[in-house]
Parts: C-alpha cells; structure tokens; sequence
C-alpha cells in the first residue's frame, strides 16, 4: 500500500509539470453527462449478459437478421441462376459473355463476405462480452459503439450494398466490414512497473542521478510496449488508487493529452509519474529504515535505571527492554559493558565505576538526566 500511495502522489508531482489543455470554460454538466453515458451503457451490456446466461455462445445470425439476410441470399440467388444461364447461351469471349462472369464472381464474392462478416461480427461480439465481465476492457478504448451494438439481439441491417451495415437506435450506422476496435487494460505493463517500484522500495535508497536513469529505460521499455493503445490504458485505467487523467472529466487539466496530436506528451506524462512514484516509494522506504534503526522508547524510567546503576548489575537492563527491542547488553569481568544495536556496537566501556560514562548509557536508553525522553537518537552518527 505504501508503494500506491507513493506512485500516486508521484503522479501528482509530474502533473504539475505539464501545462493545462483545455480549451475556454468547460460545463460541469458535459463531465456528469459522460459518466453518466458511460453508467447507461454498462447497465445496459451488464443485463444483456446476465439475461445471456453463463457460457452461452452468441448467435451467428440473431433471430432479427435472419429474415433481411435470407431475403438478401434469395434475391442474389435467384440473379445468379438468370445469369448463369445467360452465360451457357452467350459465346464466351464475347461482351455479354464476360459482363454476366463479372457479375457471377461479384455475387459469390458477397455471399463470402457476409458469411465472414457475420462470423467475424460473432466473435468480436463473444469476445467482447467475455472481457466486459471480467472487467479488463480499458476505459481508454472507445467502445461506445460497441456496447449499444453488443447489448442487444434486436438489430435493423442493410445489406443493399452487398455488405452488412448495422443501424443504431442514434440513426448512426456501423459496417459490418469495419467493426470498431477495442483494447484491454494494460496490466502487463503495470505488473513490471509495480515490480520497480516495489524494487526501489526494497533497496530504500534515495534516487541518484545514475540510478534514476537505469529506472527511467525501464519504465520508457515498459510504458511504450504495449503501443498507444497500452499508453492510453496506463493514463486512464484505475490500476492504484486512482487513474493519471480522468477519461470521463473534460475538466482534468491533462484531458487533452489523450488526442493523438498530443502522443509523446502523454507518453513523458505517464514516464514521469511513474518515476516520481518509484522516487517517492524509495524515499520514503529510507527514511523508514533510517527511523528503523534508531533505538525506539525503551520504557525504562530514570530513577529505575539509577538504582541499577547504583547496584553495579547492568545485566538486570536487559530483563526490562521491550521484547522487540534491538538493544543488548554484553559484560566484561572487569564491570564494564558494551551496548548493541543488533549486532553492532555502538557504545564501549559503559562502567558503574566510572559515573562520567553515565550519560551515554542515558542516551542510548532514551533516559535523559532529569527523567525525561530523548527520542530519536542518531546511533548511525555515533
């Protein structure tokens, strides 16, 4: 979680880099519109695959096409019988001859594309609904058209120019020879980006020139894999806890890097959120680990550690540290103690003798003179 946090306020850090692309004032209500678009139509292709039921395959030729494409095959039969006949007749070779050939190879030549058309429409159509339930369709990839086509059985084709044309409840129309497009989130890249971050985090070093370079190629190798339909999903898909651009707010100050004059600006928007995450992450491991290797409050009170300094029994400490402590004691025959941080020393000579050694075992227990804390002593320094 520390390492989404930190990538996120890494994002926020590269925004602040890239000027606005907006245009005049934009409507509160154009953004609520969208989302609510967007909302409409995912309940709409929500319930057409719940009503489809699990597993079930889709129709090749849905129960509303079958009448238009029956009569479309019929009619184009029927011309194909007449012509071939005029062809047994005519001279080959001759004009009327090769027209009558031509418009034979055009009719079998429609009757194949249909046939793929209606096959390839099948299994965009199934796949598309198998990807939309389990959610890895990217928000980057427009696919409006897709769903108002996708949610339904009930369609109105046009096949009068010997191709299938779909016509939408909007009156706009979709070709069957040029389905829309859509592509899926791109997690393949965001799984090799978590791993440097989380990289960074482990090393917990502070990013120096040297080593921001040797992340940044690998964030650019990775951000620019998957091409722009994998840059788009990394801007606009909620990998973290959130999306870089909101696809859905007009408003986002960085909106307009998502048109495709604007590629290479989205493409060092993206490297550089990614890179103030992964600097961010790393940071803040450090400054943990640093915290971390700080002896915490031992608990132990002043007047408690005199009366054990006044024995002349320091072992007596160890019984009293917290059980998490990294602190110890080790003692010599000639009375005197050495104090550990884990496995390094880092105070010599602690003696009940000796009172001028006192106050460095004070310092090291947190304890100060009067009774009070010391918090947060800097043993890598001592």
């Amino acid at each position: 979680m520390k390492a989404n946090k930190a990538l996120m306020v890494g994002a926020g850090l590269a925004a602040d880099k890239f000027q606005s692309y907006r245009i005049g004032k934009r409507n509160e209500d154009l953004s609520r519109q969208m989302q609510m678009k967007r909302m409409y139509e995912d309940r709409e292709i929500r319930k057409y695959i719940d009503n489809l039921g699990p597993g079930a395959e889709v129709d090749k030729l849905p129960a509303s096409m079958q009448e238009p494409v029956t009569q479309f095959l019929n009619d184009n039969r029927m011309k194909y019988g007449q012509l071939a006949r005029r062809v047994a007749k005519a001279p080959a070779g001759s004009p009327l001859y090769m027209q009558s050939r031509s418009e034979m190879n055009k009719i079998q030549g429609q009757f194949k594309n249909l046939s793929s058309q209606l096959d390839n429409f099948k299994n965009l159509k199934q796949e598309y609904l198998a990807d939309f339930d389990e959610g890895v369709i990217s928000k980057g990839s427009d696919s409006s058209t897709l769903k108002k086509l996708f949610s339904t059985d009930d369609y109105i084709i046009d096949l009068s120019s010997g191709s299938l044309e779909f016509e939408l409840e909007d009156g706009s129309r979709v070709a069957g020879s040029n389905l829309p497009k859509y592509f899926n989130r791109n997690a393949k890249a965001v799984d090799g980006l978590l791993k440097l971050n989380q990289q960074a985090y482990k090393n917990a070093l502070p990013i120096d020139k040297t080593s921001d370079y040797l992340y940044r190629r690998q964030v650019r190798q990775l951000v620019t894999q998957g091409g722009r339909d994998g840059l788009l999903s990394l801007a606009t898909d909620e990998f973290l806890d959130g999306s870089l651009i909101d696809v859905d707010n007009p408003n986002d100050p960085n909106y307009g890097l998502l048109s495709e004059e604007n590629h290479e600006q989205l493409r060092d928007f993206v490297i550089d959120s990614w890179m103030n995450g992964i600097s961010t992450a790393s940071e803040e491991a450090y400054r943990f680990k640093q915290r971390s290797s700080r002896p915490q409050g031992t608990g132990i009170d002043y007047t408690t550690v005199m009366q054990i300094w006044q024995s002349g029994d320091l072992d007596q400490l160890t019984n009293l540290l917290p059980l998490n402590s990294k602190l110890s004691l080790d003692g010599y025959d000639d009375g005197s103690y050495d104090i550990k941080l884990g496995s390094r020393v880092v105070r010599r000579g602690i003696h009940p003798g000796k009172p001028e050694t006192l106050n460095l075992l004070l310092e090291v227990l947190g304890i100060s003179g009067g009774g009070g804390s010391i918090p947060n002593i800097d043993l890598s320094k001592i």
